[in-house]
């Protein structure tokens, strides 16, 4: 029984570790990227750093699923990187909706509760690098979905139980985002909030597709599009440019971005009962 428990910490830890390597060689390859690629640009800008950077985050989670899928037969690697073929374009849409309406609701939450003075800074010159920003928070989000809700939950489902996978994962990913700019003890709640959703969404589906597609909505939609902080980093501002009035912090999330306000709570706790209800229906 001992040695059964040891075996089982031994892969939790070793889990643990794998995925962290995976996101900390993402950052270094992303990073060197970016400062190799910027000054060889005709027109270096802050809206070209921020998207050279989420365009290469891609790189190492990538490299890492295609060497796992070569290594692993095809129902380990379904285990830990449930991509189903089936409806693959209609439920990726569907989902990406989803993320980018709860999102806009909670910044309409804010917005009427005067936490944000909004400035309008489209120029059809941005028309391009939105594009591009679109793709690139596409490539960030999958790949935070593939090392967090792919690789770990899917390493730990398997050697101590779905539960316990829930849980340490959604930890996993409020830690790995514990010294983003801003960050409060509201944030570090619903850092662990969006990844337990995340993580049921997961669970219950075997579709990480649908994870990637919300989280690339939630964040594109944040950042490029309404001009909020997203999760205390600052990607440039496309479309409209929110910024956050002192003392709402409530609704506003302050530096951090309304993913650290008390609305963004709400809204999550209600999107985790709903999934939960809905899960039940579909096995009732």
């Amino acid at each position: 029984m001992i040695k059964s428990y040891t075996n089982r910490t031994m892969i939790v830890i070793g889990a643990f570790l794998m995925a962290l390597l995976i996101l900390v060689i993402g950052d270094i390859t992303s990073g060197v990227a970016t400062q190799l690629l910027i000054p060889n640009l005709l027109s270096s800008s802050a809206a070209a750093e921020d998207t050279i950077s989420l365009w290469t985050t891609a790189i190492t989670p990538l490299l890492f699923i295609g060497w796992y899928a070569i290594n692993r037969n095809q129902s380990q690697f379904r285990l830990y990187m449930p991509f189903p073929r089936q409806k693959v374009l209609s439920r990726y849409l569907f989902s990406w909706l989803l993320g980018a309406l709860a999102i806009i609701i909670i910044w309409l939450i804010g917005l009427l509760s005067q936490a944000f003075t909004v400035t309008t800074v489209w120029h059809n010159t941005n028309g391009l690098w939105l594009l591009a920003f679109l793709i690139g928070f596409g490539f960030q989000g999958m790949s935070e979905e593939i090392v967090c809700r792919g690789y770990l939950q899917g390493k730990l489902t398997q050697s101590i139980g779905p539960k316990t996978a829930i849980i340490i994962s959604s930890l996993f990913f409020a830690a790995i985002h514990g010294a983003n700019n801003g960050v409060t003890l509201i944030a570090l709640f619903n850092l662990v909030l969006f990844a337990l959703l995340m993580a049921l969404v997961r669970d219950f589906t075997q579709n990480l597709w649908l994870c990637g597609a919300f989280h690339s909505a939630w964040n594109f939609v944040q950042g490029p599009v309404l001009g909020v902080h997203v999760s205390g980093t600052y990607p440039s501002a496309n479309i409209l440019l929110s910024q956050g009035i002192a003392h709402h912090t409530w609704a506003n999330g302050g530096d951090f971005g309304i993913e650290g306000s008390l609305v963004c709570s709400v809204i999550y706790i209600i999107m985790i009962a709903g999934v939960i209800y809905w899960h039940k229906r579909q096995q009732a």
